[in-house]
C-alpha cells in the first residue's frame, strides 16, 4: 500500500483516534506513537502554531502521521477566500494582498484561478429583464507584453453589466460575439443600443444585421472626443479660425434640439464647404454627412441615450483596479480575473 493509491483513510477509518493505527506502507497494526510534527498554519487572524501526532510501523520501519502527504493545508479556505476577495473588489494588486496576509503573490494568484474555475473568455450574467437600451465599449488591458481587449455591455438606463468578451483585438469577430450573447439573453426585447464606431466603424454593420429593428446611437461623447483630438487646436495653423468654426458647427449640429434645426444647419454648412479648405476638413464633414443618422438617432427616439456613460463608469471602475497592476502575466490569469470580477459586481449590482 502507499499514499499515492489514497488507501489510507479507508485503512484507518474503522479506528478510533485512541487505538492502534495502521501503517500505510504495510497496513500492519503493530505501530506505536512517535513524537509529533511541528508546522502552522495561515489564518485571518495570523499565523497559528500546530502539531500533528506521528507515527511509526515497527514491522517496516516506516514513519508516517494521520494526514498523508499533500493533504496538509498552509492556508485555511476561509483565508483564501478572503485573499481573492480582497484582490478582486479593491485596488490592491496581488504583491498588496500577498503582504497583508503573509503569502507568496503567487499563492494569492494560484487560489484566484482555483476559484475561478476554468472559465471561457466571455460571460454573461443571470439578469432577467433590461430596460431595453443597451450600450457596450471596449477597454484594452495588458496580458503578457501585450495588448487585449475587452467588450463589456450594460443597461443603459440601470447600468447592469450584462456580459463580456475577452478578445485579441477589437474587431468583427469579438463584436459579433458579444451581439450573439445579448441575442441569448434578450431576443427581441433590444429597441436601442449607443455605441461608439468601433475600430474601423466594426460596430456599425453588425448592430444592423442582428438587431435590425433596434435604433443605434454613436455616442456623442466619444464623437466630440474623436472631434478635438482631429483637428488642431494651435493658433499657429494655417486654418486655424475655419476649424474653429468647423468644430463649433459641428457640435451645433449633433447638439441641437431638434431634427429641424441640425438640419438646416448641415444644409448651411455644406453649402460653404468650399470655405473650410484643410483635408481633415473634408474628412470630417465627409464623415459628419455619411453617419449623420446615427449620431442623430437619439432625436427621434428621446428614450435612446445618447452617451455611453453608463458603460464608461463600468470602464473607469475597472481602470482604477488595474492602475495598480502592471498587466497580467497570462490569458489564464487574465480571464480569471474578469469572471471573478464580473462575477462579484454582477451580484451586487443585482442586489
Amino acid at each position: 500500500m502507499s499514499y499515492l493509491q489514497k488507501s489510507y483513510g479507508t485503512l484507518s477509518s474503522c479506528h478510533e483516534e485512541n487505538e492502534k493505527k495502521r501503517c500505510p506502507y504495510c497496513s500492519s497494526l503493530h505501530t506505536k506513537r512517535k513524537g509529533f510534527i511541528r508546522s502552522s498554519v495561515k489564518t485571518k487572524r495570523g499565523i497559528i502554531p500546530r502539531k500533528t501526532q506521528r507515527y511509526i510501523c515497527l514491522d517496516c520501519l516506516k514513519s508516517f502521521s494521520s494526514s498523508p502527504p499533500g493533504t496538509r493545508r498552509r492556508a485555511t479556505e476561509e483565508l483564501k477566500s478572503i485573499a481573492v476577495r480582497e484582490y478582486i473588489t479593491t485596488k490592491s494588486s496581488l504583491s498588496e494582498v500577498g503582504k497583508r496576509y503573509r503569502v507568496h503573490p503567487s499563492s494569492v494568484n494560484r487560489w484566484v484561478r482555483k476559484a475561478a474555475g476554468n472559465p471561457e473568455s466571455y460571460g454573461k450574467s443571470a439578469v432577467a429583464q433590461t430596460s431595453g437600451y443597451i450600450c457596450f465599449d471596449g477597454k484594452e488591458l495588458k496580458v503578457a507584453g501585450g495588448k487585449r481587449v475587452l467588450l463589456m455591455a450594460s443597461d443603459a438606463k440601470t447600468g447592469q453589466l450584462l456580459c463580456y468578451v475577452y478578445s485579441e483585438r477589437e474587431d468583427s469577430e469579438a463584436a459579433r460575439k458579444l451581439l450573439s450573447l445579448l441575442w441569448e439573453m434578450f431576443p427581441g426585447k433590444i429597441r436601442g443600443i449607443t455605441t461608439d464606431f468601433g475600430r474601423g466603424k466594426c460596430f456599425v454593420g453588425l448592430i444592423r444585421d442582428v438587431f435590425p429593428d433596434a435604433s443605434h446611437q454613436i455616442c456623442l461623447v466619444h464623437f466630440q472626443r474623436y472631434l478635438n483630438f482631429q483637428l488642431p487646436k494651435s493658433r499657429k495653423s494655417k486654418y486655424y479660425w475655419r476649424t474653429r468654426i468647423l468644430r463649433a458647427t459641428i457640435k451645433a449640429i449633433i447638439k441641437a434640439p431638434s431634427n429641424e434645426e441640425a438640419k438646416l444647419l448641415l444644409t448651411r454648412l455644406l453649402a460653404v464647404k468650399a470655405f473650410f479648405r484643410a483635408p481633415y476638413h473634408k474628412t470630417f464633414i465627409k464623415s459628419l454627412v455619411e453617419n449623420y443618422n446615427l449620431l442623430g438617432a437619439y432625436r427621434e427616439k428621446p428614450e435612446l441615450p445618447s452617451t455611453s456613460n453608463a458603460i464608461e463608469a463600468w470602464n473607469r471602475t475597472l481602470k482604477r483596479k488595474l492602475k495598480n497592476m502592471d498587466g497580467f502575466k497570462s490569458d489564464e490569469s487574465c480571464k480569471a480575473f474578469l469572471k471573478l470580477w464580473f462575477d462579484a459586481n454582477t451580484i451586487k449590482n443585482n442586489t
